[in-house]
């Protein structure tokens, strides 16, 4: 399974992507999965409170899966833009959801990838995590909405720091 979801503790629901063959890239597939249950997420209302995504493997996410984009995807225009559209819902929904949202970055994230963790409501790395947009060097726009997304993100500095 692309995405695995589970309930780590109460009221907390865990959202894996699941393809660390493919640094948990998106295909049309594993976006799908993960629009449905951010979907889900949000309609249980109390019974979820806390929304953890993170990625399996080294990686939290590479963005899209490029081979699979290549492999006819961006050859057809409605296919790219249903992908695209897919992604920007996906990322809106994160964005509105009602429960806490956290992107728990392990390894790379990137392009995509980086723009899934800006959606969310905090982002936490570990000290491995690298942190990214690539599109430029594949000669991509930044279409999942990091471009209006980071300008609005609190700094690092804005967030007051926690002796635990």
């Amino acid at each position: 399974m692309a995405l695995l979801i589970d309930n780590p503790a109460p009221q907390v629901r865990r959202l894996t992507l699941n393809r660390p063959e493919r640094m948990n890239a998106l295909d049309g597939p594993t976006l799908q999965d993960l629009n449905d249950a951010v979907r889900d997420c949000a309609a249980a209302g109390d019974e979820v409170k806390v929304l953890v995504i993170r990625g399996s493997g080294s990686a939290f996410c590479a963005g899209n899966d490029l081979k699979w984009l290549a492999s006819g995807v961006l050859a057809d225009r409605a296919a790219h833009m249903n992908h695209q559209d897919l992604m920007q819902d996906t990322y809106e929904r994160l964005e509105s959801a009602p429960q806490i949202v956290l992107a728990s970055i392990n390894g790379y994230a990137v392009a995509g990838g980086f723009e899934l963790a800006a959606a969310c409501d905090l982002m936490i790395a570990d000290d491995a995590a690298q942190l990214g947009d690539e599109h430029i060097r594949r000669n991509l726009l930044p279409s999942g909405g990091s471009s209006q997304r980071l300008p609005r993100k609190p700094s690092a500095a804005a967030v007051p720091q926690l002796d635990m």
